[in-house]
């Protein structure tokens, strides 16, 4: 082929070949337009995202930041208000009360702490008689403090397994736990307090006094006494069924007996029970009580401690191997009618 015809089919041939190629540079083009712009969507689906999560993390955070509210009692504020206000954050809640709210209050979540400045002058007092002025039902770290509590069935009433420390306040109208532990710690209690079904009651620097009937009453429940004071009710200062009491500490019982059945167990340690018009202890079926040279048991118008009679089988427990009894006639004495009157163990 010569020269020209070879320039010819060359140039035949790049016309043909140019369409194609553009062709195909136009759908490479098109192509990586299209993966661009796919990949912008995903970028942008991706930063929806992210926003949604950081909004997401703000009000979990928001939740769990502690959070403090006042509640001025004489400006028509309530306790009731803050809480439901706060209803459903997880996070430590601090009610500061100042004055005297008249309201019916229920804490129904953990977390909580209750306080006024002083307990005099800041307090809680039931708007309705039939129910309690303060009630903890069901939560856990509840914490009370600087405050009064007044009227209602009972002043405070914990159930369903509340958790609730109550420091240096004051309780004018009784204290009723259910199922729950309650640590009553520097408080005054005007009025009986019961513990009943599994409860866990725990006196650190209380005084119990003035109760309608006994001033303890504690039934299949435990109580712990420390360095407190149960005197001046109607009936018993403790009536016990199915418990277990530990009373040291320096825990005076005046002027009220204690008295003991289902069962029950006595632990005493560095205790006084004395001046009562009836007996210091009385023991009734299977119950037991044990003491220790700091215990005293003086001054009573009856039997220092008195056992049920046949076929009941109260007991004083044993002080050690020996067999000789915890309590005796060194720190039982004094007592009118007579100092023990219990099996094995007759000291008039």
């Amino acid at each position: 082929m010569n020269s020209y015809l070879r320039s010819v089919v060359i140039v035949f041939c790049g016309a043909l070949l140019l369409p194609i190629a553009g062709a195909r540079a136009q759908a490479q083009e098109q192509s990586v337009v299209s993966r661009v712009t796919a990949l912008e969507r995903r970028v942008a689906v991706l930063e929806e995202q992210v926003t949604s999560q950081r909004s997401r993390i703000s009000t979990l955070e928001e939740a769990f930041q502690p959070q403090s509210v006042a509640v001025n009692c004489a400006e028509g504020q309530t306790v009731g208000q803050a809480l439901a206000q706060t209803a459903g954050r997880t996070a430590p809640l601090t009610i500061r009360v100042v004055g005297v709210c008249t309201e019916n209050v229920v804490i129904g979540r953990d977390d909580v702490t209750l306080v006024g400045n002083n307990r005099t002058n800041d307090r809680v007092q039931a708007l309705l008689e039939n129910k309690p002025a303060v009630s903890v039902s069901g939560g856990q770290r509840v914490t009370i403090r600087e405050l009064g509590v007044q009227g209602g069935s009972y002043a405070l009433s914990l159930g369903l397994g509340a958790v609730v420390g109550a420091h240096n306040i004051d309780v004018n109208g009784g204290v009723n736990v259910i199922s729950s532990v309650l640590q009553l710690d520097r408080v005054v209690v005007e009025g009986m307090v019961s513990a009943s079904a599994g409860s866990v009651l725990r006196l650190d620097t209380t005084t119990v006094q003035n109760g309608p009937f006994a001033g303890v009453v504690i039934h299949d429940s435990n109580l712990f006494a420390m360095a407190s004071t149960i005197r001046d009710h109607r009936a018993s200062a403790i009536s016990a069924a199915n418990a277990s009491l530990w009373l040291d500490g320096g825990t005076l019982i005046e002027r009220n007996g204690i008295f003991a059945g289902g069962g029950s167990s006595i632990h005493l340690g560095r205790a006084t029970i004395r001046g009562s018009s009836g007996f210091g202890i009385f023991l009734g079926d299977t119950s037991v009580v044990g003491g220790n040279e700091s215990t005293v048991i003086t001054g009573n118008a009856g039997w220092g401690i008195e056992c049920q009679g046949s076929p009941a089988l109260p007991q004083i427990a044993s002080a050690g191997p020996g067999g000789e009894f915890s309590l005796n006639g060194t720190n039982v004495f004094g007592n009118t009618r007579g100092q023990i009157n219990c099996p094995g163990i007759v000291i008039q």
